[in-house]
């Protein structure tokens, strides 16, 4: 039996707007989940997705020398 019950929301650090995009495109085109909001610019973006039962947050703004993937 597991102790988790549900999952209020998750971080992800994109390396960047370009990535972040891509992230939301297949996020919302593929896997089918929908944009809350989004917000700033370059590194100082961010979205939130709906994941039916949670929220993916996803930020831009991820450390240098992170490698993409």
């Amino acid at each position: 039996m597991s102790l988790i019950k549900g999952m209020h929301h998750a971080a992800l650090r994109c390396c960047g707007k370009a990535e972040m995009d891509a992230v939301i495109t297949f996020y919302c085109n593929v896997l089918g989940m929908k944009r809350l909001r989004s917000w700033g610019e370059a590194t100082e973006a961010g979205a939130m997705l709906d994941t039916g039962s949670g929220v993916i947050e996803l930020f831009a703004n991820a450390e240098p020398g992170r490698k993409p993937g």
